[in-house]
């Protein structure tokens, strides 16, 4: 997503959350939502975001960069 490659996470954020409700149950879209809050240091927010990754696919790996995940535990 170029957004995020140009370090525009509001952009990207806005980009995810439609994603999101066009395919609620994808949990990537919820990991990746979780990096993008993670990077604007909004860590209670993203760590929600994880949890709600976690909750569509109990069985998936973090997808999200280490140091975001991390924020999480």
């Amino acid at each position: 997503m170029a957004a995020i490659n140009d370090k525009q996470y509001d952009r990207a954020l806005s980009l995810v959350r439609q994603a999101q409700k066009q395919q609620p149950r994808e949990a990537t879209f919820y990991a990746l939502e979780g990096d993008l809050l993670a990077h604007k240091k909004q860590y209670k927010s993203a760590h929600s975001a994880y949890d709600r990754a976690v909750q569509k696919n109990p069985h998936s790996s973090p997808t999200g960069s280490s140091a975001a995940w991390s924020a999480r535990n």
